[in-house]
């Protein structure tokens, strides 16, 4: 009998044991970096870690947020080492994701996008953005490596009481903004704020100059880098002309050393009408209590008759390190991040989400609807261009020094031109 107890007790231990190893094999750390530092991004992010944390009990979400500078730094090493993040955001084209495709560190996702209904949830267009072959040379085909969370457009911010106090209405034809630019600067105003220090400021305002000039299928090629695709084109040169003289004219005097929030900071202040930028600054807007002061549209085509192609897409992508203990845990993380409830908080910072919002009594503000009407708009008219950093692992950095040196017309537009086509044309992908 005491035979009995005491192999009793000891399977009873054996059990208690049993559970206790199995409760530590479900503690998992789920390290994920982010390009959102700042609130009211960041307590989207928080809060959907929380409530992913909140079902899946076990969870913990290890977060780093780093500005969007900071996370191309480091994103190389952090996916391509063994303790690096499970699931990061990525840029998008050849410099990052392309990169990362080439070193086998980023895990193809269509078994994944099938499970969870990606591909019908975003058009095939936009998935092709985030979609490379298996050895990383070619874009826009091949396997899906990322999802993204938000739509991403660029155009012009504007002030609404500066532009009513003039009589000017928001822009139809290349003419028109050409006009109200003069008017601001017949009155010694600069028109538009611009902060080149951090890089992405200039970018943004070239492509949306050069969208302006061009079309789609050029895009499309240059980008994905079809046959014969060159930078050396008319339009693109146009563009470089036309930002020079801006830089010159319509720029603050001193823009060459203003930083990026500055600048952001002093049109928002009122210093200044207008500012190029992306619809991903609306929701900061909204946060400083000015969502129904500005406003914003696209920027008109230059050919007279054209809808207005806008530089832009969807925002960097989640992806998987492909060496993550926990890919299955990661996907249900990426599915949690762009879903319909991420949509509704996103919404409710004043983002859109890429996901849609068919609803728009969840809009906060009056920017916010500016910017859904000028994503659908885009939408409808095929009208959403590119980033055109993406057509190579270092054009980023080689438009950037450029366009310093374009704007401080220390090189021509022609030298400009050239520099860039040379970096584009030495990348055998």
């Amino acid at each position: 009998m005491k035979k009995r107890y005491l192999l009793l007790a000891l399977a009873v231990c054996l059990a208690l044991m049993s559970v206790s190893i199995a409760t530590a094999q479900d503690d998992v750390t789920l390290v994920v970096w982010d390009i959102y530092p700042t609130s009211p991004q960041s307590d989207v992010i928080d809060q959907l870690n929380a409530e992913f944390e909140e079902a899946h009990p076990g969870v913990t979400i290890e977060r780093t947020a780093y500005t969007f500078e900071d996370l191309k730094t480091v994103i190389t090493l952090g996916m391509t080492t063994p303790d690096g993040p499970d699931v990061s955001m990525v840029n998008q084209g050849y410099p990052d994701m392309g990169a990362l495709v080439t070193a086998g560190a980023l895990l193809p996702l269509d078994n994944i996008a099938d499970e969870y209904g990606w591909n019908t949830r975003w058009a095939e267009g936009l998935l092709a953005r985030n979609s490379f072959t298996e050895d990383g040379a070619q874009m826009g085909e091949g396997n899906l490596y990322g999802i993204s969370t938000t739509a991403e457009i660029g155009g012009v911010f504007y002030n609404r009481a500066m532009f009513e106090e003039r009589g000017l209405e928001v822009p139809t034809t290349w003419e028109e903004f050409q006009t109200i630019l003069d008017t601001f600067a017949g009155e010694g105003i600069r028109p538009i704020a611009i902060g080149p220090l951090a890089g992405s400021h200039s970018l943004h305002a070239y492509f949306t100059i050069e969208h302006a000039m061009t079309d789609l299928d050029y895009l499309n090629s240059f980008v994905y880098r079809g046959e014969g695709a060159t930078f050396d084109t008319p339009e693109n040169l146009e563009a470089a002309r036309v930002l020079q003289e801006w830089a010159q004219n319509y720029f603050p005097e001193d823009f060459t050393g203003l930083e990026r929030e500055v600048a952001r900071s002093l049109f928002l202040d009122g210093e200044f009408p207008m500012m190029i930028d992306g619809s991903w600054y609306g929701a900061d807007i909204t946060a400083a209590g000015l969502g129904e002061e500005i406003g914003f549209f696209l920027m008109p085509s230059a050919t007279e008759g054209e809808t207005p192609l806008a530089f832009g897409g969807w925002s960097l992508a989640w992806a998987i390190r492909t060496t993550t203990e926990n890919p299955e845990l990661a996907a249900d993380y990426i599915d949690w991040q762009t879903g319909e409830r991420a949509a509704e908080l996103w919404a409710a910072t004043g983002d859109v989400p890429a996901v849609g919002l068919e609803d728009r009594s969840l809009t906060v503000s009056a920017i916010q609807n500016d910017i859904i009407d000028a994503w659908e708009a885009a939408n409808a008219s095929d009208g959403v261009g590119h980033f055109l950093d993406w057509a190579s692992p270092t054009i980023y950095n080689t438009m950037v020094e450029n366009l310093e040196l374009l704007m401080a017309e220390q090189i021509t537009p022609e030298e400009f031109v050239a520099d860039v086509q040379a970096d584009y044309a030495s990348y055998e992908g």
